[in-house]
């Protein structure tokens, strides 16, 4: 299993199935963890589709980042450091190999 939350495979499919079926432009995911679920709905859903990952947990962003860069996803998802009650939409620019802030609560810009 790859999530942090008790949710096993055939779940986490259905999940997927859903979100897929309303050909999305853009997926949030708030509270993402390492991101596993983000991922393989974006990896799913074309290249026309791209996310935005939130979460506080700095060790899970860096496996989060590290992952989707393994998986060539990094031009179509970004992840933010910050508090899901206070995350608003992030400037673009952003970039899963930068999962930080700049120490005020908001998203760094960083280089493509």
């Amino acid at each position: 299993m790859r999530w942090n939350a008790p949710l096993s495979e055939a779940h986490a499919a259905t999940l997927i199935q859903r979100l897929n079926g309303g050909a999305a432009a853009s997926v949030l995911d708030l509270g993402c963890g390492c991101a596993e679920l983000l991922i393989r709905v974006i990896e799913s859903a074309g290249a026309g589709c791209a996310g935005t990952g939130v979460d506080t947990d700095q060790a899970q962003l860096e496996r989060a980042a590290a992952s989707i860069t393994r998986r060539g996803l990094e031009k179509r998802i970004t992840l933010v450091n910050a508090e899901a009650q206070a995350w608003l939409e992030p400037p673009s620019g952003l970039s899963a190999s930068d999962p930080h802030t700049s120490g005020e609560g908001r998203p760094r810009r960083c280089a493509h």
